[in-house]
């Protein structure tokens, strides 16, 4: 029953039967069969969509199977047919190659014949190395000599000779030796090299900086130096004296009313941090005397005096910002002059002045004591260690220490070492080693006190 059908007997029903009981009763067993044809009919349209779609499931299975045996017979046939190619072509080249490579060796190959022969190639041995009769005679002669005049006055071609002396190798020319390189040896000649650690001491040593005068340089010692000096900085203008040398502020500087064109004018800047002392050196009578050091820096530099000799004072001796300051030089007891430096420090800045005194009053030698000569000098036994000597002119009347000091060689320093003479003795002894011919002796002090040399000659005092 449709739809239709269905309204049309419920509105029939409802015209011929007013009994509402039996109305819903007849729509009711209506309604059930209503559904339970949509059901059946549901059913067979499910059933046959399924059987549709096992047939056409089938259909494209068997389609797309005979597609996939198709693609595969088809990817054999071309991968056998291009594997025959390759092999082929592969063949053709290995056999190319072969062939080439055959005809290289047969073109190169030793001939049996020529190994071991002259003009030939070297054999080689059981242990894969060429026997030395088939090696040149040089290769296998190499003869030494301790030194050129060793060598046999008739050489061989072929040989080798070497020096030990030098390590220098030589070849006979036919007429006479020859070097066969020019070889870099050591020594202390113009045609060889100078050894290095020893070059290191001595630029190590041209860089001493510190002011502790190494050679032990004093003022008469220099040569060709003049009979008195003065503080100077530069020519004047007709180049027949020195300039003056003035320092000052910028202020101080604008303040001059005359400047003159022979003197140098130092301007100090006032917004950095200065420190200067004027003059650059000062002079003392050996009886003792004072003089004036002025201190120019910025007024609110800290300052100090430092390097002045046992028994000199400065006042004052420390202070802020400039300042004159007297130094007071006592007399001197020694019988030469004095030199030295006087350094003013502060603010991380030093100025200096050099000074001089001159040599104090000789009282001459004691009369109950007589004046002896020292000398020192230095010997080399055969066996043993080297010595150094210090000998006095006579015997010495009391016991004395000599302080000695000098050079092993060229560059390296020994020192100090100390001589006891004792009382009634002339002479005493110490061993230095490493002390070589080229070496030097100093007498530096007797009895902890420095003393002149005789006559510039460093190793001979009169005490």
């Amino acid at each position: 029953m449709t739809y239709s059908e269905l309204k049309a007997a419920i509105a029939e029903v409802i015209k011929t039967n007013y009994n509402q009981e039996i109305t819903a009763v007849v729509l009711q067993d209506l309604l059930d069969s209503m559904v339970g044809m949509t059901r059946a009919q549901d059913e067979r349209v499910l059933g046959e969509a399924r059987d549709y779609t096992d047939e056409r499931e089938a259909v494209i299975r068997e389609d797309f199977a005979a597609a996939d045996a198709a693609t595969l017979a088809s990817a054999r046939e071309y991968t056998n047919g291009r594997e025959g190619a390759i092999r082929t072509d592969f063949a053709a080249a290995d056999a190319e190659t072969l062939q080439s490579a055959k005809d290289y060796a047969d073109t190169h190959k030793v001939d049996k014949t020529k190994v071991g022969a002259a003009g030939g190639v070297a054999s080689l041995d059981a242990g894969g190395l060429v026997p030395s009769s088939q090696l040149p005679s040089y290769v296998d002669d190499v003869l030494e000599y301790p030194s050129p005049g060793d060598f046999p006055s008739t050489g061989e071609e072929g040989k080798i000779y070497v020096t030990k002396d030098t390590n220098l190798t030589y070849r006979w020319s036919g007429t006479g030796y020859v070097e066969i390189s020019k070889s870099l040896a050591l020594g202390e000649t113009s045609s060889t090299a100078y050894r290095g650690d020893r070059g290191k001491a001595a630029y190590d040593h041209s860089q001493v900086r510190d002011g502790s005068n190494p050679h032990r340089t004093t003022f008469e010692s220099l040569l060709g130096k003049p009979a008195s000096y003065s503080p100077v900085t530069d020519q004047n203008s007709n180049g027949s004296g020195y300039k003056k040398l003035w320092t000052g502020t910028e202020d101080e500087y604008a303040a001059l009313s005359v400047r003159d064109a022979n003197t140098l004018y130092v301007v100090l800047k006032t917004g950095a941090n200065y420190l200067t002392v004027t003059p650059s050196s000062l002079s003392f009578a050996g009886e003792g005397e004072s003089e004036t050091l002025q201190v120019n820096c910025n007024a609110s530099l800290n300052w100090s005096v430092t390097g002045l000799p046992s028994g000199w004072s400065a006042s004052p001796a420390s202070g802020t910002g400039p300042a004159t300051v007297t130094i007071a030089a006592p007399e001197n007891p020694a019988p030469a002059s004095v030199r030295g430096t006087i350094t003013v420090s502060g603010g991380g800045m030093t100025a200096s002045c050099s000074y001089l005194q001159e040599a104090g009053h000789d009282p001459g030698p004691d009369p109950e004591k007589p004046t002896i000569t020292l000398s020192a000098s230095m010997d080399f036994p055969a066996l043993g260690t080297p010595i150094v000597k210090a000998e006095a002119s006579q015997a010495c009347l009391d016991d004395i220490t000599v302080e000695v000091r000098g050079y092993l060689d060229s560059t390296n320093m020994w020192g100090p070492q100390y001589i006891n003479i004792q009382s009634g003795n002339s002479g005493g002894q110490v061993e230095v080693s490493g002390l070589t011919p080229s070496g030097s002796v100093t007498i530096e002090k007797v009895n902890n006190t420095e003393i002149q040399p005789v006559n510039t000659d460093n190793a001979t005092y009169t005490w």
